[in-house]
C-alpha cells in the first residue's frame, strides 16, 4: 500500500523547515490493517505559526489554533496538522481548557484515546508506537491509552467512540475499559446531542449487536426506554428474544444504512408501555407502533437528527407493522401511498423484523415474491403516482376545473388508475374527469 502522495509531501514540507512530522490517528490505524485511510491527520513538533509559515501559498484554514490545529489544503485534500501537545482539565467533558505545547511524539501520543488510535508513522513508514497499538491492531482489541477512568472522564464522548471502533473494525473492547464504560455511562450526558448522534449512526454501520446487549447502560442515557425493553420479555409465539434485543438484531439483520437501522433499534420502543396478556397467557402489544412513533420522534428530536432523517425514522416506525399482500392491485395502493423508495424501506424493515423472530414463523419466501411483484410494477412502469400520470394539473385547468377540485379530480383518477378500473391513458382520463364538471 501507498501513502497519498499529497500527505507525503505535507510530511516532507514540515520536515524540510526544520521540524518533526508524522501521519497519526485513524490513517495509521486503517493503513496497518491493509485499509485505505479517507483522511490524514498529522502530528508536528512545529508550533502553528511554524506550520503556516512552512504551507505559505497553500489555502489554511486556523479554526482550530487554540488547540494547535491548522488545516492546509493540499489540492483538495484537507490536512488537520496539530502541534505535539498535552491536554489540560476537560472541565466540559468535551475538550481540553488549555493544552500545552510539547516537544515529545510519545508525549503527544500519550494523550490520546485508544491505542489503535496512538501509532504515529513518517514519511518512510517506521511507525512509533510507544503504548501497544500494533499488537492490540494484531488481537482485535480497543484498549484506553493509560487509565481508562481518566480518558473516558476528560471526554465523555469516547464513551460511544469505543463502541464505534469495536463496531466498525469488529474488535472486542478490553475488560477494563469496558468496565469503565458501563460505570461512567451517565457522563455521556454531558455531550453534546450532535456528536452523540454521529457516533451513534457509525457505529450502527458495523457489527454492534453484541456491543449493544452489553452495553444498556450506556446506551438507555441516550434513549431511556431501552431499560423498559431489555426488561420486556414477549411471551409471544412469534418471539424468542425479550424487546431489546429482538430490535438490536432486527437492526442487525437489515442492509448497511445507519438511519434504517436506527428505525428498526425504535421500532418496539412502546411495547413494554402497552403489554397485554391474553387468558392462554401470550402477551399482546395493540397500539404500540403508535407509541413507538411518538417515541422515536422525540429521540429524533433529542439527537437533533436532520429533518430527512428524522422524518424518514418516524415513517417507518409508525408503518413497520403496516399489512402487505402478494397482490398486484394492493402493492400499487401500498405504492401510491408511500411512494417507491418508502416502500423499498418499508420491505427492509419488514424483513430484518422477521429475522429477529421465532424461527418458526419465517416469512421471507413470502418477502421474496413481494418483491418480486414491485419489481415487475416498477419494470412495467405502471402508474402509482401523480407524477406518473397521464394528465396533470393543466390539463384540468383546460377543462374547467380551479382551485382545489383540480387536486380532488386528479387524485380521484389516479386512485382509478391505481385500482386497475382506468388505462393510464389521456384521453380516457380526461374524458373521466368532465363527468365532475
Amino acid at each position: 500500500m501507498e501513502i497519498d502522495a499529497r500527505a507525503l509531501k505535507a510530511l516532507e514540507t514540515i520536515e524540510n523547515a526544520g521540524f518533526e512530522a508524522y501521519l497519526v490517528g485513524g490513517c495509521v490505524r486503517d493503513f496497518l490493517r491493509g485499509m485505505t485511510p479517507h483522511d490524514y491527520d498529522i502530528t508536528t513538533s512545529a508550533l502553528p505559526e511554524q506550520t503556516m509559515k512552512a504551507f505559505e501559498g497553500y489555502h489554511i484554514i486556523e479554526t482550530g489554533l487554540k488547540h494547535g490545529t491548522v488545516t492546509v489544503m493540499l489540492d483538495s485534500l484537507p490536512l488537520e496538522i496539530t502541534t505535539f501537545r498535552q491536554d489540560g482539565k476537560y472541565s466540559d467533558a468535551r475538550r481540553p481548557d488549555k493544552v500545552t505545547f510539547v516537544s515529545s511524539l510519545k508525549e503527544d501520543l500519550a494523550r490520546r484515546d485508544f491505542t489503535v488510535n496512538a501509532i504515529a508513522m513518517d514519511r518512510h513508514q517506521n511507525v512509533y508506537d510507544f503504548f501497544g497499538g500494533q499488537e492490540d491492531i494484531k488481537n482485535g482489541v480497543i484498549r484506553c491509552v493509560g487509565e481508562p477512568q481518566k480518558r473516558f472522564t476528560e471526554d465523555a464522548l469516547r464513551l460511544m467512540r469505543a463502541l464505534r471502533f469495536a463496531s466498525v473494525t469488529g474488535f472486542e473492547i478490553e475488560k477494563e475499559t469496558e468496565n469503565a464504560i458501563i460505570a461512567l455511562a451517565p457522563h455521556i450526558k454531558n455531550v453534546a446531542a450532535e456528536r452523540i448522534a454521529t457516533e451513534l449512526l457509525k457505529t450502527l454501520s458495523g457489527k454492534f449487536d453484541g456491543l449493544f446487549l452489553k452495553h444498556t447502560a450506556l446506551l438507555s442515557q441516550i434513549i431511556p426506554e431501552i431499560e423498559d425493553m431489555n426488561n420486556c420479555h414477549q411471551n409471544n409465539i412469534h418471539h424468542i428474544y425479550n424487546v431489546w434485543e429482538h430490535s438490536v438484531r432486527a437492526a442487525q439483520s437489515a442492509p448497511c444504512d445507519s438511519v434504517l437501522r436506527l428505525a428498526l433499534i425504535l421500532h418496539d420502543t412502546g411495547k413494554p408501555f402497552t403489554v397485554s396478556t391474553d387468558e392462554n397467557g401470550q402477551n399482546h402489544f395493540y397500539g404500540h407502533a403508535d407509541v413507538s412513533e411518538k417515541i422515536a420522534r422525540r429521540v429524533c428530536r433529542d439527537l437533533k437528527l436532520s429533518n430527512e432523517d428524522s422524518h424518514r425514522i418516524v415513517t417507518l416506525v409508525k408503518y413497520h407493522d403496516y399489512p402487505l399482500e402478494n397482490n398486484r392491485k394492493i402493492l400499487r395502493r401500498r405504492l401510491s401511498k408511500f411512494g417507491k423508495e418508502t416502500m423499498l424501506d418499508l420491505m427492509a424493515i419488514k424483513r430484518a423484523d422477521n429475522l429477529a423472530q421465532s424461527p418458526k414463523f419465517d416469512r421471507q419466501k413470502f418477502y421474496d415474491e413481494t418483491e418480486r411483484i414491485l419489481n415487475e410494477i416498477f419494470e412495467d412502469d405502471e402508474c402509482f403516482s401523480l407524477k406518473q400520470l397521464a394528465v396533470n394539473g393543466h390539463d384540468m385547468i383546460e377543462l374547467g376545473f380551479d382551485g382545489k377540485k383540480i387536486g380532488v379530480v386528479l387524485e380521484k383518477l389516479l386512485s382509478l388508475v391505481v385500482d386497475g378500473k382506468l388505462k393510464n391513458n389521456k384521453d380516457i382520463l380526461l374524458e373521466e374527469a368532465k363527468k365532475d364538471l
